[in-house]
């Protein structure tokens, strides 16, 4: 397990899992639903755990991300993040501090390439 992996209750998991098929019932063009669970401090007061259900970046979304990205990495993010929220903890996108040590690090989930593979074909 890694130093900052979270464990989840298997009632959370279950709760996670249910809302994901809800989201994706109610909007069907919507493939994937990502859920991103944040730990809270309750020492400050703060909730347990925050959770936000994000979504791949549209062609729109993801245009604005490429643009702002070399200028301003952090507002690049937060718009990203702004763009594919669907649902959840909006806690998660107005709190800096849950934000920038939260919801950021794990944004790029977002963004991943799928696995590929170029075929040469050519005889070399």
């Amino acid at each position: 397990m890694a130093e900052n992996e979270l464990i989840l209750t298997p009632e959370l998991e279950e709760t996670i899992k249910a809302k994901c098929e809800a989201i994706k019932a109610k909007n069907p063009s919507i493939k994937r639903v990502i859920p991103v669970v944040v730990e809270g401090n309750t020492d400050d007061g703060e909730k347990p755990f925050y959770v936000a259900y994000m979504k791949h970046p549209d062609m729109k979304a993801f245009s604005k991300f490429m643009m702002t990205n070399s200028a301003n990495s952090i507002i690049a993010q937060k718009n990203l993040a702004k763009d594919c929220f669907i649902d959840g903890d909006k806690e998660l996108l107005d709190d800096d501090d849950l934000f920038l040590m939260g919801l950021m690090p794990n944004l790029n989930v977002l963004i991943e390439a799928r696995n590929t593979k170029i075929v040469n074909l050519s005889k070399a």
